[in-house]
């Protein structure tokens, strides 16, 4: 939106397959670290056969809140209002060229 000319050579496939690589990596990497006391001691927050609990604490909570929720979220939010203003601001450009040229022909 904001280069409309220069996207073909900045967003190409092998560009966009290494960001996709990566985020799957760092999510796999993430989610070893909030359970690793989970992988290292399996059942040991079990009270009973066949149940399935995982115990997290307030630190990797916090952390897990703000990395898997608050920063995407304001990632998100900061990417929509660029579109929003480079919209505003061709949308603004449009409507000068189109009074300045209904202007010249009166």
């Amino acid at each position: 939106i904001c280069e409309p000319l220069h996207y073909p050579t900045k967003v190409t496939k092998r560009r966009v397959q290494n960001c996709v690589c990566f985020c799957w990596i760092l999510s796999a990497i993430f989610r070893i670290f909030l359970l690793y006391d989970h992988l290292e001691k399996p059942g040991s927050s079990n009270s009973c056969l066949g149940e399935c609990v995982v115990i997290i604490n307030y630190a990797a909570g916090v952390a897990d809140l703000v990395f898997t929720f608050i920063i995407p979220i304001l990632c998100i939010i900061v990417l929509y209002l660029r579109v929003f203003v480079v919209a505003l601001s061709q949308a603004r450009a449009m409507r000068s060229r189109v009074a300045a040229s209904t202007t010249r022909r009166s």
